[in-house]
């Protein structure tokens, strides 16, 4: 059964739009970090066998939603520097909420992060108050 957007009294349009792309967009990032990707990637980052003491652990994560993001990326052209949307910042938040439940904030040795603000506000997200104790490079 197809889902659609709820017409809501005074919103236009093109928000009702955005709000469905936005929701849809939460829900698959919310079902990979909790039972797909995320479990197996945050797991490796938490092995207390590694090959070689000499061994780096890295973790990439890609900024949260933006509103450069909105309607498949066709008002990146409008955003150079764009922050987070309502969904991003979920993103983030949850994504945070992950890596403290497993352990992984208390193991960080460095943030390498870039000077944009969707990424810097992800950053904030995911590290929560470790992001002031954390060595970080911008």
């Amino acid at each position: 059964m197809k889902k659609y957007a709820k017409w809501v009294p005074g919103k236009r349009g093109f928000d009702i739009a955005v709000d469905s792309v936005r929701q849809s967009s939460l829900a698959h990032f919310q079902s990979g970090l909790e039972s797909g990707w995320g479990v197996e990637e945050l797991a490796a980052m938490t092995l207390d066998e590694l090959p070689e003491s000499s061994v780096a652990r890295v973790l990439a994560v890609r900024h949260g939603m933006g509103h450069h993001n909105d309607l498949g990326g066709a008002l990146s052209l409008f955003y150079r520097d764009s922050s987070l949307n309502c969904i991003g910042q979920e993103e983030a938040a949850s994504a945070g909420d992950e890596m403290e439940r497993v352990g992984i904030r208390k193991i960080l040795d460095l943030i390498v992060v870039s000077p944009f603000t969707r990424t810097l506000e992800t950053a904030a997200g995911l590290l929560g108050s470790y992001a002031r104790v954390i060595p970080t490079i911008i």
